[in-house]
């Protein structure tokens, strides 16, 4: 059976293979959910679910989750199950459903409340529509669980690493917000609460996969937080559990032959790591690692 493969099994940072698939189905059901809701609802019942100030007023506190299902009109709608279908693709298998939903919607609600409490402050009589917030939660998770993965902006056809739109990304809504703000049709203190939600649920609940703290930086450490990213702090080896070897270190820390036999436990490593960041973010040291798997493999 395909889970019973050793690349399936969970290994060091890691997805389990079941969180694999079931990350995956939880992203194509929202999708799916979400386009159902707009061509099979009427707009009646769309507009009784999106969030409006007469309904918090009125304890209709459910606005705030179904709202994240409503759209305005096929563009918009469009333009988030895209964005969420990029990302959420890379970061749902790596959650696996339970916890990608939870991120889902713990930024998504956030992020309605943010714009819910700005909007009881001004008398703002509007409504909300949209999963922004929660998809911009899930982009800073992505962003904080994978943030090498390059990618390209559909207009501007240049590589960059996902961190870095990320941070574009929230500093354009910040920018919309102060120059604009109520000026506009667009939420942009939801996408902000979506943004915030989504940083918050990491940091909160799934530390352990952090490879990159947008806040690191008011600490004075900028250096990736995940497991199998610290040093040693005598050798500068990187730090693996005890018994491995890897990359010419062993787990305490001692050189070991390069040519020394790769372990399964290494392999498994090895190939997690292509599956989450793609071939090309492996050093040297992993290329060789790696091809000298393939020589024992074909009993070289």
């Amino acid at each position: 059976m395909l889970n019973d493969r050793s690349y399936m099994r969970r290994g060091p940072g890691g997805p389990d293979y079941q969180d694999v698939v079931s990350g995956r189905k939880a992203l194509f059901s929202l999708i799916l959910i979400n386009i159902g809701i707009y061509l099979l609802f009427p707009p009646s019942a769309q507009n009784t679910m999106a969030l409006s100030m007469d309904g918090i007023r009125h304890l209709q506190i459910y606005q705030l989750v179904t709202a994240m299902f409503v759209h305005a009109n096929f563009s918009h709608l469009f333009c988030n199950m895209l964005s969420l279908y990029i990302f959420g693709s890379l970061s749902a298998p790596i959650l696996g459903a339970g916890r990608f939903l939870k991120m889902y919607f713990f930024a998504g609600i956030l992020g309605n409340l943010l714009w819910v409490l700005t909007a009881l402050s001004s008398g703002d009589p509007s409504y909300l529509v949209g999963a922004s917030g929660a998809i911009m939660g899930v982009i800073v998770a992505t962003a904080m669980m994978l943030p090498n993965i390059e990618m390209m902006m559909l207009f501007f056809p240049i590589p960059f690493k996902l961190r870095t739109l990320a941070i574009v990304f929230i500093l354009i809504e910040l920018f919309n917000q102060i120059s604009i703000g109520r000026q506009s049709n667009i939420a942009y203190l939801c996408h902000i609460g979506g943004f915030i939600g989504g940083y918050l649920y990491m940091v909160l609940f799934q530390r352990q996969l952090i490879q990159w703290n947008p806040l690191s930086f008011l600490s004075g450490n900028s250096s990736s937080q995940g497991s199998f990213r610290a040093s040693d702090s005598t050798t500068g080896a990187r730090r693996m559990p005890h018994g491995w070897s890897f990359g010419g270190f062993s787990g305490s820390g001692r050189k070991t032959d390069p040519g020394a036999r790769v372990t399964q436990k290494e392999l498994d490593y090895l190939l997690d790591k292509i599956s989450r960041e793609g071939i090309n973010s492996l050093s040297e040291e992993e290329m060789a690692r790696l091809e000298l798997a393939r020589e024992q493999m074909r009993g070289k």
